[in-house]
């Protein structure tokens, strides 16, 4: 999947995770993000005590966001920075900005 970043539904505020923008850290995968897509979901199933398959329909996809944002959320849809805004992910940051942005879907940040 390509996303457009060019639109000007990125250069709203709102659901914008912003960073670090320097550290030797790799970008991320499509793996990378079905796993912490898939952890940050049993997170906040949970947690709300909500069915697991309620959360069927959120989205992620990589994408080049603008300056230091990391990840955003439009709509059902998580967008998270191919190289996290320059610094790079690990699975933990990862999960944690994953996580983060489907808290903003689900009304609890």
């Amino acid at each position: 999947m390509r996303v457009r970043t060019n639109d000007p539904v990125f250069t709203a505020t709102g659901n914008v995770l912003s960073g670090a923008t320097s550290t030797a850290q790799p970008i991320t995968t499509e793996s990378a993000l079905a796993t912490a897509l898939a952890s940050a979901k049993s997170y906040w199933a949970t947690t709300l005590g909500i069915p697991l398959a309620s959360l069927s329909d959120i989205r992620i996809a990589i994408a080049d966001l603008p300056s230091t944002t990391m990840a955003l959320t439009i709509g059902r849809t998580i967008y998270v920075d191919r190289d996290g805004a320059g610094g790079g992910w690990t699975s933990t940051t990862l999960y944690n900005a994953v996580k983060q942005e489907l808290g903003h879907i689900l009304g609890q940040s």
